[in-house]
């Protein structure tokens, strides 16, 4: 699988709003729940590429209320990633992204949004969050660990 965000700076460490790595601990709204995915360290204006090759089945928004995108990416069938879906948060969608294109891994599908400077607006008491996309995987429709499928997943505090 193909790090989203290039050049791969590695997986957010820990800040002042939690952990960006796998199953990390969170709590909102005085729920606890696990991180199901790996935050990606990556500037705004920054390309994401499709970590899979397949096709785009989900265009939408990441929060009610926000502009910040979100996009699925399900597994090419006869392809290595055929068994993959692929969840993308943080990302304004490039011109030609569409649902039902098909996509290359690697290939550009987004522009990496400023989910630090969201963050700041909703909670400025708090230090900032580090810039990054979210980043889910999904094997046979079961969530699963992003960082096992990828090159490298150094993690940066």
């Amino acid at each position: 699988v193909v790090p989203p965000g290039p050049p791969f700076q590695g997986v957010r460490g820990v800040d002042a709003w939690g952990g960006g790595g796998y199953g990390a601990r969170r709590v909102r709204s005085g729920q606890t729940y696990k991180h199901l995915g790996i935050d990606l360290l990556c500037e705004p204006g920054d390309l994401i590429v499709s970590p899979i090759e397949g096709s785009i089945t989900h265009i939408g928004i990441a929060y009610a209320g926000s502009d910040l995108g979100s996009l699925h990416i399900v597994g090419a069938p006869d392809s290595p990633y055929g068994r993959l879906r692929a969840k993308l948060l943080y990302l304004g969608v490039t011109p030609t992204t569409r649902v039902g294109r098909e996509v290359k891994a690697g290939e550009v599908v987004g522009v990496v949004q400023n989910i630090s400077s969201y963050h700041a607006v909703t909670d400025a008491a708090r230090a900032p969050m580090m810039n990054h996309v979210h980043f889910e995987l999904f094997e046979d429709e079961r969530n699963v660990n992003p960082a096992f499928y990828l090159v490298s997943t150094e993690v940066r505090a």
